[in-house]
């Protein structure tokens, strides 16, 4: 076979045929706390696709959709007898028998047949496997955030949407080339049309630059970066630097919402730049896929016809939509081969790539900026809420050089909206913004001050730094002075009088549907059951004396585990290992276990989560076992590290 986990979990599965009809064990290199087949594995599972396929995070090399997940998931099932590989593999199956009859010739990269054949073996062998769980189960026990820091890629899964978002690879610093992708759940139906192809260039696309006169310097290497993953969403920002061009890119996987995507270009020096636009593409092969329907502002048309239009948002299918804002309001439409080295075009996978706002030769000037979009995409929207959508989307204005904030109002549920906001480049660190809505001051987590229907939030954002939140509670003083107002998380909001004179305070909530309302006044404890004029916006009215708290009780439970990762791990002084982990919950972490090589090393409760370790001389697996602070508890482990330790290299 020929490529990445195909190829891998091919030798594991001939290294498990040899040993078992030669009556010996599997040699313990391939089988050890740190082997890398369980690593590969467990990222297999996370890169798992609604369709059954593992996500190539940097882009296709390749063919795609054709069951290369297969073996990798066989392997789980049958040695590590893991119901959730067993549920993926029973899909990555299906996948790779529409591929072969959908292609029915033989293919030497692909090697269809030796997969399945070796899979066959693997079950006879080692059979049998763990029973597998329904595929809605076993992707759900897989939701969260991850950081790869090898791939320098992020993802987060949730029943909605699988989302990544791609900084490139550490093992191809010279060829930096970030993409992000946008997979919809579409319910998790089984035999699922193969719909986002994994182009190289998708969510940033293709730059080129001409310097218009004296070229400056050449760039600092990168990208830089920074991110920040909790168990239902993840952020990022960073730049990608060339001699003229600084290529700053924020995105967000918002927790209930959108995903978002900041896109601007700021030039170094006087340059002409040309910019294919921002592009999702989508696969095409005949048996794999069936006609599509692409609609925008200007109608209705089939999605593999080329065609230039005017509009400020697009739906595919009503699973994938785009809201835009900034930009120059273009859109193409263009069919063209996959991105893969080998075969003939007429073989090879076809993309239908959907352009927005693109540049062509465009004249700009030394630190200015040709290119400052934002979008933010949606999945299973149908297309006229993904058209609402875009009548509700709202630049911050007043924002300090070099910072970049939206409002997307949500197209299922009216009154909530999201907001993003980044410091791409900017020096001032802190910023004032806006937050008042027709419903009133929206409350987030950095605090609101609410005057009236009037809501200010303070900002402290440092270079590439983020902030994205949901507003679902709004505030409004009837009467009074002014109130502090601040989301803990999604269920709990604090409020205070300002000035310590009493106010008589309006709420709004506009989230997903609640069983109940609880206010608290904070000094007594003693609580209320709210309850709100029936139909509508649910609305109540509170006397705020001194400070209270709203508690939003949903029947939708904290079930997923921490984002967690072992940030940091380094041998010191030849014999001690330092270890830095870090985690986070939207309800809080409750602590952090470490392990060494499967063998407990004590807890943390509190940050900063670090451990000095002398495991002794060798090669040591540590792992981070973090623990939520949810009603029902949820766990989650990390990624393995390895390092050896008192070992000399030669």
């Amino acid at each position: 076979m020929w490529y990445g986990g195909d190829l891998l979990f091919e030798g594991r599965c001939y290294a498990e045929f040899m040993s078992r009809l030669a009556g010996m064990k599997v040699p313990e290199v391939f089988t050890y706390e740190g082997n890398g087949f369980d690593g590969v594995l467990a990222w297999h599972k996370v890169l798992c696709l609604p369709e059954g396929e593992p996500a190539s995070v940097h882009g296709m090399e390749y063919d795609a959709y054709y069951g290369a997940g297969l073996l990798a998931y066989c392997y789980g099932a049958t040695v590590k007898k893991d119901p959730v590989s067993a549920a993926l593999e029973e899909r990555a199956a299906g996948l790779l028998r529409r591929h072969t009859q959908a292609v029915g010739v033989y293919d030497y990269h692909r090697n269809s047949w030796a997969k399945a054949a070796a899979a066959y073996v693997m079950h006879r062998l080692t059979g049998p496997r763990a029973k597998p769980l329904g595929f809605r189960r076993a992707w759900a026990s897989l939701d969260g955030a991850y950081h790869y820091r090898w791939q320098q890629n992020l993802i987060h899964r949730d029943a909605n949407r699988w989302a990544a978002f791609s900084w490139g690879s550490t093992s191809s610093s010279g060829k930096v080339r970030p993409c992000g992708f946008v997979v919809p759940a579409r319910g998790l139906a089984p035999d699922l049309e193969p719909l986002v192809y994994f182009h190289p260039r998708s969510l940033t696309g293709k730059v080129s630059v001409a310097a218009d006169g004296k070229a400056p310097a050449k760039a600092p290497r990168g990208p830089i970066y920074r991110y920040r993953c909790r168990d239902d969403g993840l952020e990022t920002a960073g730049v990608v630097s060339s001699p003229l061009l600084d290529r700053y890119y924020a995105f967000w996987s918002l927790p209930g919402g959108p995903c978002v995507l900041f896109t601007v270009f700021r030039t170094r020096g006087a340059c002409k730049v040309t910019w294919t636009g921002l592009p999702v593409q989508f696969y095409s092969r005949p048996g794999m896929t069936s006609g599509r329907r692409y609609v925008d502002a200007e109608g209705e048309q089939a999605l593999h016809e080329k065609a230039e239009r005017t509009s400020s948002w697009w739906c595919v299918d009503d699973a994938l939509g785009m809201v835009v804002a900034g930009g120059t309001g273009r859109v193409r439409i263009e069919r063209s081969i996959g991105n893969n080295w080998a075969r003939t075009g007429a073989y090879r996978d076809k993309c239908d790539g959907v352009f927005v706002s693109g540049l062509r030769g465009v004249r700009a000037a030394a630190r200015t900026t040709p290119v400052d979009l934002a979008v933010a995409l949606w999945t299973d929207t149908p297309h006229d809420r993904i058209a609402r959508a875009a009548a509700a989307v709202r630049t911050l204005g007043q924002l300090p050089a070099g910072w970049k904030g939206q409002i997307i109002g949500d197209p299922s549920r009216p009154g909530t909206r999201h907001v993003a906001v980044a410091n791409l480049f900017g020096r001032e660190t802190s910023a004032t913004v806006d937050v008042s809505m027709p419903e009133g001051a929206a409350v987030f987590s950095p605090g609101t001050i609410v005057t009236g229907r009037t809501g200010r939030m303070s900002l402290h954002l440092g270079a590439l730094e983020t902030f994205g939140e949901s507003g679902e509670v709004y505030a409004e003083v009837l009467e009074g002075g002014t109130v502090v107002a601040r989301r803990v998380t999604a269920a709990r909001y604090v409020f205070r009088p300002a000035d310590g004179k009493p106010a008589r305070l309006a709420l709004r909530y506009t989230g997903q549907p609640a069983e109940a309302f609880v206010w608290t006044d904070a000094r007594s404890g003693k609580q209320r059951a709210l309850k709100a004029a029936t139909g509508g916006v649910p609305r109540f009215v509170v006397a705020l004396n001194r400070p209270g708290r709203l508690e939003i009780r949903r029947p939708a439970a904290d079930r997923v585990g921490p984002a967690v990762e072992i940030f940091d791990i380094r041998v010191r002084n030849e014999d001690s290992v330092r270890v830095e982990v870090r985690a986070a919950d939207r309800s809080g972490i409750a602590g952090i276990d470490l392990l060494c090589d499967g063998r407990p090393l004590g807890a943390r409760v509190l940050p900063p989560y670090v451990w000095v370790h002398r495991p002794g001389k060798g090669s040591h697996t540590y792992c981070a076992v973090a623990t939520d602070a949810a009603a029902r508890p949820n766990r989650r482990s990390s990624f393995k590290r390895t390092v050896d330790v008192g070992v000399t290299a030669r």
